[in-house]
Order: C-alpha cells, then sequence, then structure tokens
C-alpha cells in the first residue's frame, strides 16, 4: 500500500521555539558516551520535570540528533502532549579502523562529516547514506541511504544504546531481536542510540555523474515513464534519482513541469554512455553533459556544493535555515502516463 506523507523540510536549523509555534515546557537533555550523563540544560515554563517513572507515563521522550526532521517532530507536540528533549548534540566523534574498514560514528555525526573522514583516509572507499550533507547519523541509518550497496542499514554491523533501564549494550548483549529493530525503522522507539559500527563500501577513484533536465514541452512525461522501468533493473553501478519541480517556461511565461535526472555511476563516462545508450536512450544523454570526479567530489556535487570546492565545507552545521513541502510515495507499481 502507498505510503503518502506531507512533509515540511527545515534542513539543519535547530528551531527549538518560532513565533507561530505553540510554546512548551522544553528540556534538554545532554548525552555521553558510556552512560546517560544526564542535566537539565533549559527549562521553559518555570516548572521541573522529572525523569521518573510517573513522569514518563505523562510525558514523551524525544530523541534528537540533527534536527532534520519531518514536521518539526523532534521540538514540536501535534497532539499537546508534553514532552522532554533529549539532545545527542555531544557524541560527534568517528574512529576509523582501515584494517577492517570499519567505522564506530556517533550519532549526532553529520553525513559530511562521515564522508570527510572516509575519503581523507580512503580515496577507495565510501558509505552509503544520504545527499544532504548536514544530515546526522542517529536519525537517517536506519531508514536512508539507497545505492548500489543497499540500505545504509544494510551496512550496519553494530550498535551501541542504553536501554529503558539506563544500561549500555551493543548488539551482543542486547540480542538479535532488539538489534533488528535498533537498525531498522525508528531506533529512538527502543532506546537512545549512542553510536553505530558500519561497513565502508569499495568505490571506484573515477565516478562519473551528471543531471539532465526535461519539462513537459521536451517530452518529460514520456521520459518519466520509461525512467520507472529502468531505475532498478540497470546497471548496479548507475543510480538515477528523478526530481519533480513546478517552473516557468522562460519562452512562453507559463506555468510547466520541469523533471531533473541526477545520477552517480561508479565508472568513468565511456561506460556509462553505453550503458545508457543501451538502458534509457529516450533521455538523450551526451558525452558533454557527463562530469567526472572522484566520489568525495561526487558528494559535494549531490549536496549541490562545488565539486571543485574544499571538502571542508562538509563539515559546516551551520547552514542557511531553508524550508518547503514535499511528499514522498512509496510506489509497488508503476504510474501510467496518464497518473502522470
Amino acid at each position: 500500500m502507498p505510503v503518502r506523507c506531507a512533509t515540511w523540510a527545515n534542513g539543519v536549523r535547530e528551531r527549538k521555539s518560532a513565533p507561530s509555534t505553540r510554546q512548551y515546557r522544553l528540556v534538554v537533555l545532554h548525552v555521553l558516551d558510556g552512560g546517560f550523563g544526564l542535566y537539565t540544560r533549559k527549562v521553559m515554563g518555570g516548572e521541573h520535570c522529572h525523569m521518573s517513572r510517573e513522569g514518563q507515563q505523562r510525558k514523551q521522550l524525544k530523541i534528537r540528533s540533527g534536527s532534520h526532521n519531518y514536521e518539526g517532530l523532534s521540538y514540536v507536540s501535534p497532539t499537546g502532549v508534553p514532552f522532554v528533549i533529549l539532545d545527542t548534540m555531544y557524541l560527534r566523534s568517528i574512529s576509523l579502523d582501515t584494517t577492517t574498514n570499519t567505522a564506530w560514528v556517533q550519532s549526532r555525526a553529520i553525513l559530511g562529516e562521515l564522508y570527510f573522514k572516509i575519503a581523507s583516509i580512503r580515496k577507495t572507499h565510501g558509505f552509503p547514506a544520504g545527499a544532504c550533507s548536514a544530515v546526522a547519523v542517529g536519525g537517517h541509518l536506519g531508514c536512508g541511504g539507497l545505492r548500489k550497496y543497499g540500505l545504509s542499514v544494510d551496512n550496519v554491523l553494530d550498535a551501541r544504546i542504553v536501554n529503558v533501564n539506563g544500561r549500555v549494550l551493543d548488539r551482543k548483549a542486547m540480542g538479535e531481536d532488539l538489534f533488528w529493530a535498533v537498525a531498522g525503522g525508528s531506533a529512538a522507539s527502543f532506546g537512545v542510540v549512542l553510536s553505530y559500527k558500519i561497513r565502508l563500501v569499495l568505490v571506484r577513484e573515477t565516478v562519473t555523474v551528471f543531471r539532465v533536465q526535461k519539462t513537459l514541452e521536451q517530452n518529460a512525461t514520456d521520459i518519466v515513464y520509461r525512467w520507472q522501468f529502468m531505475a532498478n533493473k540497470t546497471d548496479n553501478d548507475l543510480f538515477v534519482r528523478l526530481l519533480i519541480q513546478p517552473t516557468v517556461n522562460k519562452q512562453t511565461g507559463k506555468k510547466t513541469i520541469r523533471t531533473s535526472f541526477i545520477s552517480l555511476f561508479l565508472g568513468d563516462s565511456n561506460r556509462l554512455m553505453t550503458v545508457m545508450n543501451k538502458d534509457f536512450p529516450e533521455l538523450g544523454l551526451q558525452k558533454q553533459d557527463c562530469m567526472e570526479m572522484s566520489w568525495i567530489q561526487s558528494v559535494l556535487y549531490w549536496a549541490n556544493f562545488d565539486p571543485n570546492h574544499s571538502t571542508n565545507v562538509l563539515l559546516d552545521r551551520n547552514y542557511a535555515a531553508k524550508f518547503s513541502k514535499r511528499k514522498s510515495d512509496y510506489l509497488q507499481t508503476p504510474i501510467s502516463k496518464v497518473g502522470l
């Protein structure tokens, strides 16, 4: 059954209150790896909140890593139920083991920091996760990052969590059932994730990216229809993302729809052209549309940075706030041309 959600994406700005936002009693707690080193950072409303069993029955506990979430769920209560925010803001370390090609990544580390760390040590390794470099690991690894090597969660090997009794558990201590639950969907439903152990994956020294845009007047409907049948069946080294946005035709001044086909190919442009001409000739990809670069440069490209920019930009957590309304669908069957 298709899952549909209307979302407000607020980028990475941690908005704790806004003029149009209802004011809640807000408690932000800091977590230290190795246990619940908790203390109250801020209380709003003049009323103290106690982490007692009685309090737990009356209040929700919201666990925040990067605050990059839909509908602002880490800092608002749609139902009006009082809540406590547990902020993991100091859990940012990343430790790579080059002998096993694994890494321990704490929950508040952002994807950009992870990509930067990997690329600074291994040029032919990466990790399959999201395009937005400012998303934190804690809320992302359980449900994002589709690439050649599967979802991010398919490459999660272990985790350290704090359970409801305040115990710190790894995969062996928590057991496979709880690890299965923590490693998929919303880990915060089962405990506070302190860190994940991940498996690094191989990437080629040279990868290729392209962005091709088509409007309705340029046969976008037929191209999108064809894309649905090739996206999951083409070469495993090819990933083609489709972005559909409203725009204005510069020639006519009328509203139209623009489709953007954005790709990452783990290989050079010559092999990419061979694959595209075979599997997706409808797009009309030309050699001049392709840009060869390193994997870490492709990370910059996908995050809408100049790929020739310094990779230090991936460490930036202070982007300007960007707001947009979005909808996402999970489809079981392709959409018909009429539906498109």
